[in-house]
């Protein structure tokens, strides 16, 4: 998308809803990583926390360029 592409108030709503989403499920995913006693949830509930931190950041980016 070109930078003069202008984003509604209805994108920007939903875009901010995403972004608390992937926000707190990166939370989240952290939290069970530190309770698992079991090293291979623990490592996936961080590969998923992981996810959800570059999917954020991805859409932030996404904002910053319009």
């Amino acid at each position: 998308m070109s930078n003069n592409c202008s984003l509604s108030t209805k994108d920007l709503s939903m875009l901010e809803d995403v972004l608390g989403q992937e926000a707190h499920a990166c939370k989240v995913c952290e939290f069970y990583a530190r309770q698992f006693n079991d090293q291979q949830l623990s490592n996936f509930a961080s590969q998923l926390a992981l996810h959800h931190q570059q999917r954020y950041s991805g859409l932030m980016a996404f904002l910053n360029q319009h």
